[in-house]
C-alpha cells in the first residue's frame, strides 16, 4: 500500500477512535430513555435497572460490531463495560 494512503488511513482511524472514546465517555452520564431517563452509571448501581442496562449495552455492542466489520475498525466498549460492572459482556 502506498505510504501516503497508509498515513491517511491511520489518521482517519485515530480520529474515529477519538470520536468513539468521547461519545462513549459522555454516554455514561447522559440519561437514556431505555433506562427510564437514568444514566447508565446510575443504572449500574441498581439491581432493578441492571436488566435494562444489559439490554442497552448489548445493542451498543451489536451496533459497534457491525460498524467494525463494515469499516474494518477495531473499536470496543470494554472500558465502559468494566466501569458499569458488566465485565460478563466483554
Amino acid at each position: 500500500m502506498d505510504p501516503e494512503v497508509l498515513d491517511e488511513l491511520q489518521l482517519v482511524q485515530q480520529l474515529v477512535q477519538e470520536h468513539h472514546d468521547g461519545t462513549f465517555a459522555a454516554f455514561l452520564d447522559r440519561p437514556h430513555a431505555l433506562l427510564e431517563d437514568k444514566t447508565p452509571r446510575e443504572a449500574s448501581r441498581s439491581t432493578q435497572d441492571r436488566e435494562r442496562l444489559v439490554h442497552l449495552m448489548k445493542i451498543a455492542i451489536y451496533e459497534l460490531d457491525m460498524r467494525n466489520r463494515q469499516f474494518q475498525l477495531d473499536l470496543n466498549v470494554n472500558a465502559i463495560l468494566q466501569e458499569l460492572s458488566l465485565a460478563e459482556l466483554i
